[in-house]
């Protein structure tokens, strides 16, 4: 059985369609946080951004992230948090 958490915001949607309409203004944000210098002309490339967890009693968990993705070839995953995560 895979048990699937569902509890979008608007604020969770916003952020996912902000990246996947304009995945350029991402870059301002990458550089600001991570004090990177990746320039707007830099690849960003949207990963898959839903995983499963397998639990020791063989049941799965599906986890879907906010964002997951690439500038060049630095790996980034960022989390839009809007309500407080129940793991």
């Amino acid at each position: 059985m895979i048990e699937t958490k569902k509890s979008n915001t608007p604020y969770d949607d916003a952020h996912r369609t902000l990246l996947n309409d304009c995945p350029k203004l991402i870059i301002p944000v990458v550089n600001e946080v991570f004090q990177k210098k990746h320039s707007d002309s830099e690849k960003v490339t949207l990963l898959n951004n839903e995983f499963f967890i397998n639990k020791q009693d063989g049941e799965q968990t599906e986890r879907i992230t906010d964002t997951h993705f690439l500038i060049g070839k630095d790996h980034y995953h960022l989390e839009c948090e809007s309500t407080e995560e129940i793991i």
